[in-house]
């Protein structure tokens, strides 16, 4: 039996709103643009299932973590209000505290590194976690905007 239709139905069973159901949407089709399209791999049904109870709120800071993050080099210092600002700037929260409270939800979930609130400027960023679960939606975006061209 094929996951496939079961996953679209599971993910529609969620009513998500259009952000959560854009970035699952994103997710799923770059697992299955990937050279190893094994849907049923445990790996990869973990990253749905822990991506499917994402509030909207936790899609919007992983992806703007996501873009400081670089995929590749670590962020640069920042204090945790300076941190969590540049985030809300990026992802449209307009509040720093917002962003931080759904920075802790995504750190409890392992997708960002754990913070902890000081004056000392940190390194800030993505989880290995979140880094590969982000690798699949910007696979999807890359493929998506190459079949434009």
């Amino acid at each position: 039996m094929s996951m496939a239709p079961s996953l679209v139905h599971r993910l529609l069973e969620d009513n998500p709103d259009d952000i959560r159901f854009e970035f699952m949407k994103k997710l799923y089709l770059g697992i299955m643009s990937d050279d190893e399209r094994d849907l049923e791999s445990a790996l990869k049904q973990q990253y749905i299932s822990l991506c499917r109870g994402l509030s909207s709120g936790e899609v919007l800071t992983l992806l703007a973590a996501g873009k400081y993050t670089d995929f590749k080099k670590p962020s640069r210092g920042w204090t945790y209000d300076e941190w969590y600002n540049a985030l809300a700037d990026q992802c449209d929260l307009n509040h720093g505290e917002l962003c931080s409270y759904y920075g802790d939800e995504l750190a409890n979930k392992r997708m960002i590194k754990q913070i902890k609130r000081g004056s000392e400027p940190e390194i800030f960023g993505l989880t290995s976690l979140g880094l590969s679960i982000l690798q699949y939606v910007i696979m999807y975006e890359e493929d998506s905007t190459e079949s434009l061209r």
